[in-house]
């Protein structure tokens, strides 16, 4: 059976420019405090996109049921005529505001896929977590169980939307001990700089800092980015968030993000004191940190207790590359299909690689099409291909 998916992200417009060359030949370096730059656009398309719509329609075409949890704005007929095609997807507890526009992004790729993204919130910046359908969700859940007993639990993914409401719906999911993947995206530096807990405490040396920490998770007022890092299941970044996460990580404890959630799961096996905030952590030991690389492929980091392996996933050739738009997002829903169906770790990182192929060869994030027996038929090809690959192993 299949674990339900409550998909938490942004539903946008996106209006979609293509500049035909590198961004770095028009940006100098040594003037990056002073730019003032404009790129020249070869072509441009209006799409339906945002991270929770692109999720949902890829889990469409996987024929993967899933619920989208977020708000839309007045503007939103156009986007919610195309949900009602999506058979998969449940739109209960998809919220309209009938005073606000919608998100829309306007996204600027280069010749190597690069973007520059500019986001206008809209109807995101109202306050819309799972904490508001606490009652109907967790209802929701034990209806579910009690139909389908051999289902262990949801899986709760939040993508990026209004970084307050992804920290509210990463609060209800450790309070009731709920699966979670975590992936920050573009919220990625709002959410360092405001929430993340040794911000304002930078004076002490990296070790003592990991138990200052360990101290105030008795301190349940307030959830920080450390709790959400050490609570996910999976955690999804590029290599730019990733960048940023190690810089935080580096500056204020000493250690990379990896080394951190490594090091923080011994403390917390060793010590066993069960909070609210640790007995979510305790609940997972192994994190999966999965770091896409564009057109290097994926890495996956799978952190355990004093060790982290690392296995590095390369992309699949496609007849075509047209617009980087979604790709992410495609992959986190081949990466949901596997894991939401018990499948192993390689074949997750695989379906996720496969679909983030596939959107590539189109315009926009919801273009592509293809079908379960396509995807099977592309993954056992991968799959033998790819057998005898050896994982290197770190250990900390």
């Amino acid at each position: 059976m299949t674990n339900p998916i409550i998909i938490n992200g942004s539903l946008a417009y996106d209006t979609i420019l293509n500049h035909p060359d590198p961004f770095s030949k028009s940006i100098s370096k040594n003037n990056i405090e002073n730019i003032n730059v404009a790129f020249g656009i070869s072509d441009k398309s209006e799409e339906l996109g945002g991270t929770g719509g692109n999720i949902i329609y890829n889990c469409h075409l996987l024929s993967l049921p899933c619920y989208i949890f977020t708000n839309i704005g007045k503007d939103g007929d156009k986007y919610l005529t195309h949900l009602n095609n999506l058979s998969s997807v449940n739109q209960y507890f998809l919220n309209q505001d009938k005073n606000t526009d919608c998100a829309h992004a306007y996204l600027i790729s280069d010749k190597n896929n690069q973007q520059i993204i500019g986001f206008f919130p809209g109807v995101l910046i109202k306050q819309y977590s799972f904490m508001n359908k606490e009652n109907e969700i967790l209802s929701l859940i034990k209806n579910h169980q009690a139909i389908f007993p051999d289902t262990d639990e949801f899986i709760f993914h939040l993508a990026p939307e209004n970084p307050h409401n992804t920290v509210k719906n990463a609060e209800f999911c450790i309070k009731n001990k709920q699966l979670f993947f975590f992936d920050p995206g573009q919220s990625t530096p709002y959410l360092i700089n405001n929430f993340g807990f040794l911000k304002e405490n930078n004076n002490k040396k990296h070790h003592e800092n990991i138990m200052k920490y360990g101290e105030s998770v008795f301190d349940n007022t307030k959830i920080c980015l450390e709790d959400i890092l050490l609570s996910a299941k999976v955690i999804f970044v590029n290599e730019y968030e990733r960048g940023l996460l190690d810089e935080y990580f580096k500056k204020y404890y000493g250690l990379s993000c990896q080394n951190f959630i490594a090091e923080m799961k011994d403390v917390f096996f060793k010590t066993l004191n069960f909070s609210i905030k640790q007995s979510a952590i305790l609940k997972h030991p192994e994190t999966l940190l999965v770091n896409t690389l564009g057109g290097k492929g994926s890495l996956l980091s799978m952190i355990g207790l004093k060790k982290i392996e690392e296995e590095l996933y390369p992309v699949i050739k496609t007849e075509k590359i047209v617009d980087s738009t979604g790709c992410g997002d495609a992959f986190r829903a081949g990466f949901l299909l596997g894991f939401s169906n018990q499948k192993d770790i390689h074949t997750c990182m695989t379906l996720g690689s496969i679909m983030g192929s596939l959107a590539i060869e189109n315009q926009g994030g919801q273009n592509h099409h293809t079908s379960v027996s396509q995807v099977n038929e592309i993954l056992e090809r991968e799959i033998e291909k790819n057998r005898h690959k050896k994982v290197k192993i770190k250990c900390i």
